[in-house]
């Protein structure tokens, strides 16, 4: 079987000829032990390899990389802006206003991944996990900072009237519009809205998101790094 690099392959046939086979089980695998070493232990755990007697060409890829439908995370506190690595520049910006300055927040201060300006009952998460004895876990709003992620005053700090949580609950387009001259904040939310997410809010959990979402917001931060990473990769 040949496989053309730099260019869009597809592999189709009837249900049941070994179509994920092929791709997941034996090319992408082999593809991972070659380049990176081993195949991920984590996400193959239990399942059999598939067998090959050969791969050649592999040596012109630098990585391998699986965008499957699922989730970008298995908690609330995963969400699109911070799997496209673009929280890190909304933090930014809250943190250079003057309030933020004359209080000494810094932009882990907007971070609802640590401690600081996060809300400690929730530990950020913005909702509780409740354990179910017959039923799946179920996830509740957290009565200390009603689902908001953040201590009162941190909310405080606004940037044109919009505080954290204010912006977390925009959509793509919402926040594009909000952040016209963030040029590398920007960038990112396009490739959301590019890949047709337009609709999804910037902290949405990953918990909400189907399969179809989460393999787009996979693609939109490949397209995100591209400019950033040399090197090629084959994308499965």
């Amino acid at each position: 079987i040949r496989i053309p690099l730099g260019a869009l392959t597809v592999v189709t046939g009837v249900s049941g000829s070994g179509k994920s086979t092929l791709v997941h089980d034996v090319l992408y695998r082999a593809l991972e032990t070659h380049l990176v070493g081993e195949h991920s232990a984590k996400l193959h755990l239990g399942e059999k390899v598939g067998e090959y007697e050969t791969i050649t060409g592999f040596d012109a890829l630098e990585n391998v990389v699986m965008i499957d439908q699922s989730p970008i995370g298995k908690s609330p506190r995963s969400n699109p802006v911070t799997y496209v690595k673009a929280f890190d520049e909304i933090r930014g910006i809250f943190a250079d206003t003057p309030l933020a300055r004359q209080r000494e927040y810094t932009p882990g201060t907007f971070s609802f991944n640590v401690e600081g300006g996060r809300c400690e009952a929730c530990e950020g998460a913005g909702a509780l996990e409740v354990e179910m004895v017959f039923m799946a876990d179920v996830y509740v709003p957290c009565e200390d900072c009603g689902g908001k992620r953040y201590k009162p005053e941190v909310l405080d700090v606004t940037v044109r009237g919009k505080n954290i949580h204010e912006v977390l609950n925009m959509t793509v387009d919402q926040a594009i519009r909000f952040f016209p001259r963030e040029e590398k904040l920007g960038q990112a939310l396009w490739q959301l809205q590019q890949v047709g997410l337009g609709y999804v809010r910037l902290g949405q959990p990953a918990t909400t998101l189907s399969g179809g979402e989460a393999q787009r917001i996979k693609i939109a931060r490949e397209l995100a790094l591209a400019g950033k990473k040399s090197g090629k990769k084959m994308y499965v």
